[in-house]
């Protein structure tokens, strides 16, 4: 079960719409007309260096809305809404893959949340510098669904546990071992 009222529909605003106009012809997207949807879901930012166990902490802070933009039922864009440096909206624009990758985890998420007897807030996780990204079921038993994990290629959708999450941020944010001269790492 999820609580939807998080996943909502986005009334954009004319500073969005103009920014929409002008970034999908850059992205290779044209002719969607007037027939758009756009969902928002709160989006969170984390500082991996403070990230641990349990996920509810102080290392993550509500920072503005992961859009998505469809076309019918066809995803075209994600924005990221969050307040500029002059407390004014503003907005980071991606295209197809990312949309894609977006709804695709959103789906599943939702079919998880449909099947569990567990009450959800579906948000979204952003971690820079990790380069992941997750739809998190926020609950008693924390999901994610990762849109990114670490490298260029985007994941299928798949659920991982708090703790598989975790581990995948702290795999990402470890330091390198210093390397010697004769190229093994410092633990060889």
């Amino acid at each position: 079960m999820i609580d939807t009222s998080e996943l909502q529909s986005f009334s954009a605003d004319k500073h969005l719409v103009e920014r929409l106009a002008h970034a999908l012809p850059t992205l290779g997207i044209n002719g969607f007309g007037d027939a758009l949807s756009i969902y928002a879901l709160p989006l969170y930012g984390a500082d991996p260096g403070n990230f641990t166990t349990p996920i509810l902490d102080t290392s993550i802070e509500r920072i503005g809305w992961r859009l998505l933009v469809l076309a019918g039922d066809e995803p075209i864009a994600c924005v990221d809404q969050a307040d500029d440096d002059d407390g004014g909206p503003g907005y980071m624009i991606r295209g197809t893959e990312v949309a894609t990758a977006l709804k695709a985890a959103i789906e599943a998420a939702l079919s998880h949340a449909e099947a569990a007897a567990v009450n959800y807030s579906i948000r979204f996780l952003s971690i820079p510098v990790a380069y992941t990204s997750a739809v998190w079921l926020c609950g008693p038993d924390n999901q994610f669904f990762p849109t990114r994990a670490g490298v260029a290629k985007r994941p299928e959708p798949a659920r991982l546990s708090q703790e598989t999450f975790t581990t995948l941020i702290a795999a990402q944010t470890r330091p390198a071992l210093p390397v010697r001269e004769n190229g093994s790492d410092a633990l060889s």
